[in-house]
């Protein structure tokens, strides 16, 4: 079922991995508060002028006291999100209406508020609420929450910038073993 038909600005992209359904023994029951306030995050691209990141082998295979001892700073030099990718996704977001919170350049992160509207507007997505049934013989998970259905799209000129949009839905995600 495409619920974003129609709604996909002539300039965006699907973000890469982003297709969501819902979940098992759940059906949409209607559309989510549209006043409802959420945080989400926004995950970016590591810095590409930086090196390539250690691999398993070197670790494993380096005693530590050889390896190099990284202030934050340097950290964030090296591995962190660029600044300029920063502020053109700090950009967008603004112009959508949405509030930055918080931006982590180490951990590649932007954190950003807004309505259910302004992010249904962001992200071209149709956000619902959906109602979920508990699945016989497993852990109860019978409740209600807001979810998508399809893609996140973002705008063409942050392809490869952003690489995740979390916190647009509420499910549980992992269960109890």
């Amino acid at each position: 079922m495409d619920t974003q038909a129609g709604n996909i600005p002539p300039n965006y992209q699907p973000l890469q991995g982003s297709d969501r359904q819902p979940a098992p023994n759940a059906r949409r029951i209607g559309p989510a508060d549209p006043n409802e306030t959420l945080n989400i995050t926004i995950s970016l691209r590591r810095r590409p002028d930086g090196p390539p990141l250690p691999d398993a082998d070197h670790i494993t295979g380096t005693p530590a006291i050889s390896r190099p001892n990284l202030s934050a700073a340097e950290y964030t030099a090296r591995y962190g999100a660029d600044p300029a990718d920063i502020t053109r996704v700090v950009a967008f977001v603004e112009k959508m209406g949405l509030k930055v919170e918080e931006t982590h350049a180490d951990q590649r992160t932007i954190i950003v508020s807004g309505t259910v509207t302004q992010m249904s507007a962001a992200f071209a997505v149709q956000l619902g609420c959906y109602e979920q049934a508990a699945v016989s013989g497993q852990e109860a998970e019978s409740g209600t929450y807001r979810g998508r259905e399809g893609s996140i799209y973002i705008p063409g000129d942050l392809t490869g910038i952003i690489v995740g949009v979390f916190g647009l839905d509420n499910r549980r995600m992992a269960r109890r073993h």
